[in-house]
């Protein structure tokens, strides 16, 4: 009997080519988002959704880290963006927010 030699690519990363994909306890895959978006009429496919996430994550990253007065370069930034402990704090920071926890100076009610 024949086995099967292990032919499976290595998996795609999120961010940058250092980093596993992210997966959050709650949160749905880029297949998911895309196809919810191209039914509500907004053409996407997964790739972009993945983009669109990471754009909108180093933009965040590049923001905060002139309102804190961090010097954040580029790299440092991705790297932090592909970080899975980044993606799970802001999940729950953003939970808290929209269950009412937080008030908008991040102070717990």
């Amino acid at each position: 009997m024949k086995t099967k030699k292990n032919d499976s690519k290595p998996k795609k990363k999120i961010g940058t080519l250092r980093k596993k994909y992210i997966v959050l306890e709650d949160g749905v895959d880029f297949r998911t988002i895309s196809k919810k978006m191209s039914d509500a009429g907004w053409r996407m496919n997964h790739a972009t959704a993945r983009n669109q996430l990471m754009s909108a994550m180093k933009n965040l990253m590049t923001e905060l880290s002139k309102e804190l007065h961090l010097d954040l370069n580029d790299e440092k930034i991705l790297d932090l963006i592909s970080d899975a402990q980044v993606h799970e704090t802001l999940n729950d920071v953003l939970q808290n927010m929209v269950h009412g926890k937080l008030n908008k100076n991040g102070e717990y009610k």
